[in-house]
């Protein structure tokens, strides 16, 4: 393709992205509420009612992919649940997915991997 050809294929998918709608990804409002009333219950002394939330956000993080922080924040928080909980057996397998998915994006000498 010509440079003058390249330079409009350019133009016109910039000129695109400028004039569609900007909307979220499917799921986005839901999980941030979910995250919210989890936090909020965790606040409140309430881990079982924070980790039904942040189950939840799992669920609508899933969608985002596994290299999206905020799927990586919500599987950290729901294993910090069911710690609280006594739930060992059950956070064990979030933190080793958790640990598993910054190795990769991050590599093993990065401090949240250490």
């Amino acid at each position: 393709m010509p440079a003058t050809g390249f330079r409009y294929a350019f133009l016109l998918g910039f000129a695109i992205l400028l004039l569609a709608p900007i909307r979220a990804p499917a799921g986005v409002a839901e999980w941030q509420a979910h995250m919210k009333s989890g936090a909020a219950a965790y606040q409140r002394g309430d881990h079982r009612g924070a980790a039904v939330s942040f189950a939840a956000a799992l669920k609508e993080a899933e969608a985002f992919g596994e290299t999206d922080q905020r799927f990586t924040s919500t599987i950290n928080n729901l294993a910090v649940m069911y710690v609280h909980q006594g739930r060992y057996a059950e956070a064990e397998p979030l933190y080793r997915r958790s640990l598993v998915i910054r190795e990769k994006a991050l590599g093993a000498d990065h401090p949240s991997v250490g």
